[in-house]
């Protein structure tokens, strides 16, 4: 949060006193061996390790260039902990992180860690990317944006690196999540920035069967908007051609639905009082049962209504289960119920008024999820049907 305020006091009004008081929170936190221990509970990434914890600080601390030498001996020491850690770690993330955090301080175990980061690195044709664990997950953009920044700033070559990245994007720009967003945005700004080209003039004839569908015009006055077009939904092969000269990005993006297994994250159910009935109550029920985890990260639990029901403006009066913070009624028939974070075996539950509005034939069945709000792959879905 220190960070995020220090970057944008350039451009709204950030009282001063609000940096000072959290830098002292933070350097109150250090341990004697250099170290910082997270003590509160953190519902982002439950595995975030003291490497993790302390590089972190000492970023804020070397972002916030006009407290230096106040925060001297404090970042000369955790400094000398990641030093004495990093190569023994086996947590992508921290040694990432630590990684930009020493090239920071101009140190000279930085050429060795990319050295070591290099034999970590999967490829796929021309693409290079590193991995946190076994499996991708979202978290491999945070990784692979912090050691990309780190090659850009010491100009080693990226390209493979960064057609990983932008192929990572949703249709939006963004990524998967908040987190992954603001690193993996910083990293690509920082690669615009470092090769922008001048006298940029591009045309770009995108074709559909042999037939031009549509033609970008990148000049200098139109190079930092985003252009976008919707092709016809039965497009099933593109073409396209660059004449001019410059640098653009040009991405295409699709969705489609698939069926896939669900997780063995969470678990929930649910029941009906009366099914037939004008007004009724459901009940949803959900635990986290997941092998690995002890406590998830914050969860959402979506509740669904079939098309004959909706929820009542009142409906978020009710009073919360134990693990839960708020519930939002998105909208006559949706409802989000937010958990700061489900841990295991604990099982909770909502009941929620509900009220029957129209006459519906055929009548599909509705679903109720839980997924994690970091790792939406770690979901449960539950389907359930009404008497019409």
């Amino acid at each position: 949060v220190i960070r995020i305020f220090n970057e944008a006091k350039s451009y709204i009004y950030v009282d001063e006193n609000i940096l000072k008081n959290g830098l002292a929170f933070l350097t109150g936190k250090q341990q004697g061996d250099g170290s910082f221990k997270e003590d509160g509970s953190l519902y982002d990434f439950v595995t975030l390790n003291k490497l993790s914890v302390t590089a972190s600080v000492v970023l804020t601390l070397l972002e916030n260039t006009q407290y230096l030498d106040q925060h001297k001996k404090v970042i000369d020491d955790a400094i000398g902990y990641i030093r004495n850690n990093v190569k023994q770690n086996n947590d992508m993330r921290a040694t990432a992180l630590s990684l930009y955090v020493l090239h920071l301080r101009k140190d000279p175990m930085v050429e060795e860690l990319l050295g070591i980061l290099e034999t970590k690195a999967l490829t796929s044709g021309d693409h290079k990317w590193w991995q946190h664990g076994q499996t991708p997950a979202n978290i491999d953009v945070y990784v692979t944006g912090y050691i990309l920044i780190t090659m850009l700033e010491l100009k080693k070559p990226v390209t493979p690196i960064i057609k990983w990245l932008v192929s990572k994007r949703n249709s939006n720009g963004g990524f998967a999540s908040t987190f992954e967003t603001e690193v993996g945005l910083r990293a690509l700004s920082i690669y615009a920035a470092k090769y922008k080209e001048h006298g940029t003039t591009l045309d770009i004839d995108v074709y559909s069967q042999k037939r031009l569908v549509h033609t970008f015009t990148v000049g200098e006055k139109n190079k930092d908007i985003n252009k976008k077009v919707e092709l016809p939904k039965n497009t099933r092969e593109l073409q396209f051609t660059a004449t001019g000269s410059g640098k653009a990005t040009f991405q295409i993006s699709y969705q489609y639905n698939t069926l896939e297994p669900l997780s063995d994250t969470f678990h929930i159910n649910s029941t009906i009082s009366d099914t037939a009935a004008a007004r009724k109550n459901l009940k949803a029920c959900m635990q986290l049962v997941g092998e690995k985890l002890e406590q998830s990260n914050m969860a959402i639990l979506e509740i669904n209504l079939p098309t004959s029901d909706e929820f009542g403006v009142d409906c978020c009066d009710i009073k919360l289960p134990k693990q839960a913070k708020k519930m939002i009624r998105k909208s006559k028939q949706q409802l989000h119920v937010y958990f700061e974070g489900v841990r295991r075996d604990d099982s909770d539950c909502v009941e929620i008024p509900v009220s029957k509005e129209f006459d519906v034939d055929n009548l599909k069945p509705a679903v109720i999820s839980m997924y994690d709000y970091y790792e939406k792959n770690l979901v449960d879905k539950y389907f359930y049907q009404v008497t019409p």
